[in-house]
């Protein structure tokens, strides 16, 4: 008899039966109380793909990986020496068997398996012991009836085999195994009418299989689909093995983890419940069902159906944890958090549990707390490329950048996209703007899809000065996510800093329609109404925006200058008045000033790269630093980068439209770029505001 792999094709304790994807937690011969972690079940399910394309050496690599996470997984050793017997391993295949039995000494089809071991072997009499204590364990398993029937027709008296396959045959009537061999039997012993019949039923039964066995292969060929990665024909073999037998649920219930996998959640929905249908009182089954149902965001729903999993199956770690993670996400933090310490208290080797508590208690900002569940989790899984990028954040939070650079580096090295947007953000906080962009383009080179990546590469681009490569990140984004609303908003800035005042106006009208409370996409519209001369309306939006910001010193600078060329003096400088007072207490722009200051001395020191570094870090806290923006612009003019600078002073000019250096600078960089009308009206609006302006002037002075 061969080893069955397979929940359809012989008995599924026979090898325990793993389904496909992460929607099951296998539930594992002989294990009580605490669940296996989901790390080994990982590996388990591995194991079970590698056998099932035959690959035994991986399959033997990934059961031993389980049980070394979790010795006491008596299904993964079943397993193993099942894999090692076939493999021809047969000494060691017989030792994982006695393993089993040390553990389960009640396993039955341990004690099976142990048997066709020794029977391959040539210890007819340690099987025949073997078969006869499975038989006294399990009297109604007719696989134990069969084996035993055929390792006594080895031996010198055959005839004991007969009673041991009429057992088989009256627990099983179908099975045609037990007819063959009793056929042969009796032929030995010369009976050849009864041996005639034997044989006779054997066919019959054959033909009559005949259905049943198209449908095994339809669904082992769905199987070995879906393990090649090949989807389509995956789903197409599983309803075809419903087709043929309506009854399989193992078919039906992969057949919904492929389609669940293709993104057909409605569909595998529909196969879930069927399985739930057929098979109420399973854990798994309303497991897998509340799994599709969590993924619809159908959330009520999917918390009854893991709460049934839990009551079917109180110490179900998986179930428990995504009970947790729907609390989270319906706003019930507290709840979450106790849900997620239950699931510890149960299981505490489940890394994923610790990982998710760590993570909500960095949203919660008990920093401590977080940083130890997330390290836990760690050293259960070092390869969590999620729990390392999560332990990033939390140590980020604390300030603690350097150990958070490190783990987000881990988690990137881990294969781990996102882990490149925080590294990123991170690098630029720290000034390192090329290291930024870096990390972010291969954000997106990894995650093409992803409108965040592209927003934040965008946003590292136009701090550069590249705003052609900005505007083209900016769109990608909103072409993957048309209602991005930040997408849009720094798209219109930027096309405002390359002077196309009308796209911009468009694309920032769009973004006050979108989110009209956002206080910053009021006071980029009204910076771009008043470069375009529309001076009443630039004062609507400005108002606005601080109304929606009371202490938003950008938007009443921005107000002053309106209002100061509208001629309304008195408010102007009243709107002035304010800016300094906000100034005062804001503790960011001191921190944005300082770093202005070290670009000053960096200047004076000739330091033209530690100068620029500077003035980005400043940029990156106040992006409308009008002479940070300047200063910008004139390295990058001295370094050939003329329509770069032309963006940086364009930007200074919307922030501080009264600046003449601005202006004066923009003037050479039009100049460079051979737009002579360009340049001669930005000279003339410099020496408008500074009659008096020279090329010595142009040297960065000190910001009060």
């Amino acid at each position: 008899m061969k080893l069955a792999i397979l929940g359809r094709g012989a008995k599924p304790r026979k090898f325990i039966s793993y389904l496909l994807a992460a929607f099951l937690v296998t539930a594992v011969l002989g294990r009580t109380g605490i669940a296996s972690s989901s790390q080994a079940n990982h590996y388990f399910g591995l194991g079970y793909k590698a056998f099932q394309k035959g690959d035994l050496a991986e399959a033997e690599r990934d059961f031993r990986a389980a049980l070394k996470i979790d010795p006491n997984m008596v299904g993964a050793r079943q397993n193993l020496a099942n894999t090692l017997a076939s493999a021809g391993k047969l000494d060691e295949a017989a030792k994982e068997f006695r393993k089993v039995l040390v553990a389960n000494p009640d396993a039955a089809v341990a004690y099976v398996g142990l048997a066709m071991v020794l029977r391959r072997q040539g210890d007819i009499q340690g099987a025949l012991a073997a078969l006869q204590k499975a038989v006294r364990l399990d009297p109604d398993d007719p696989d134990a009836h069969l084996e035993l029937g055929v390792t006594l027709s080895l031996t010198d008296h055959p005839a004991q085999a007969i009673p041991e396959l009429r057992r088989a045959i009256s627990l099983k009537p179908d099975n045609d195994q037990a007819y063959y061999v009793l056929g042969r039997v009796l032929m030995r012993l010369g009976r050849k009418k009864e041996a005639q019949a034997a044989l006779a039923q054997t066919a019959r039964l054959d033909q009559a299989k005949s259905v049943h066995d198209r449908s095994i292969l339809q669904y082992n060929l769905g199987n070995k689909a879906y393990a090649a990665g090949d989807l389509d024909d995956a789903e197409q073999d599983f309803r075809n093995a419903l087709k043929l037998q309506p009854g399989m649920i193992d078919a039906r219930q992969n057949l919904a983890v492929t389609l669940a996998q293709k993104g057909k959640l409605s569909e595998a929905a529909e196969e879930f419940q069927k399985v739930v249908t057929a098979q109420p009182d399973s854990p798994e089954a309303h497991y897998n069902l509340g799994r599709v149902l969590f993924q619809m965001k159908n959330d009520d729903a999917a918390l009854k159906q893991f709460r049934r999993a839990v009551e079917l199956k109180p110490n179900y770690p998986e179930a428990m944890n995504n009970i947790a993670l729907l609390l989270e996400r319906t706003g019930d933090n507290k709840g979450a958090l106790a849900e997620f310490r239950s699931v510890i208290s149960i299981s505490p080797q489940f890394a994923e549990a610790r990982n998710n508590l760590g993570r909500l208690l960095t949203t919660e900002g008990d920093l401590d707390a977080a940083i130890k569940e997330l390290r836990a989790a760690i050293s259960l899984r070092p390869d969590s490329s999620q729990a390392h990028e999560n332990l990033g954040l939390a140590l980020l939070k604390k300030k603690d950048t350097k150990d958070a650079e490190a783990e987000f580096r881990k988690a990137a090295a881990l294969g781990n996209a996102d882990a490149y947007l925080s590294l990123g953000v991170l690098m630029g906080e720290d000034g390192n703007l090329g290291a930024a962009v870096a990390a972010h383009r291969k954000a997106v080179q990894l995650m093409p899809d992803n409108p965040m990546a592209h927003f934040l590469l965008g946003g590292g681009l136009q701090q550069e000065g590249d705003l052609a490569g900005a505007i083209g990140e900016y769109r990608e984004a909103l072409k993957l996510e048309p209602s991005f609303s930040s997408a849009e908003l720094h798209l219109g800035v930027a096309l405002r800093e390359q002077g196309d005042i009308k796209r911009a106006t468009s694309a920032l009208e769009n973004v006050v329609q979108i989110a009209p409370n956002d206080a910053e996409a009021h006071y980029q519209l009204g910076v771009t109404l008043s470069r375009s001369g529309d001076l009443a309306g630039a004062l609507v939006e400005l108002r606005r925006a601080i109304s929606l910001k009371p202490d938003y010193s950008q938007a009443f600078y921005g107000l002053g200058q309106t209002l100061r060329r509208m001629g309304k003096m008195k408010e102007a400088q009243a709107a002035f008045s304010e800016v300094e007072r906000l100034h005062e207490a804001d503790a960011e722009f001191a921190q944005a000033n300082l770093q202005y200051n070290l670009g000053l001395g960096a200047l004076a020191r000739g330091d033209l790269t530690a100068a620029q570094n500077a003035f980005q870090t400043a940029l990156s806290i106040k992006p409308d630093f009008a002479e940070a923006h300047t200063n910008l612009g004139a390295i990058l003019l001295s370094r050939g980068q003329t329509q770069n600078a032309v963006g940086q002073f364009r930007a200074a000019i919307d922030a501080k439209p009264d600046d003449a250096r601005a202006y004066y600078n923009l003037g050479l960089a039009l100049e460079k770029e051979g737009d002579s009308k360009g340049a001669h009206e930005a000279f003339q609006h410099a020496l408008k505001l500074d009659p008096h302006i020279t090329a010595e002037q142009l040297a960065p002075v000190a910001h009060k």
